[in-house]
């Protein structure tokens, strides 16, 4: 098998396997791949963020996302 075709199935592999998403308090989540946060999609009226635990997948890299694990630090 190809080099390139090695790590075109292991980059699908990755990105497939749900990661636990980034959270601490007072700031929004974050994707545990690309580290960008999800202030847009988290509404944060009173200091808490309304976690987005219905995002399945990293709008930004496409990451498949695991919420069941989110604890605040």
């Amino acid at each position: 098998m190809d080099d390139y075709k090695r790590g075109y199935e292991q980059a699908l592999k990755d990105i497939n396997t749900p990661m636990s998403v980034i959270t601490e308090n007072w700031n929004p989540s974050e994707c545990p791949r690309c580290s960008e946060d999800f202030s847009d999609y988290e509404p944060c009226d009173d200091g808490y963020y309304d976690r987005a635990t219905y995002l399945e997948r990293c709008p930004y890299c496409g990451q498949k996302l695991y919420w069941e694990s989110v604890k605040m630090l």
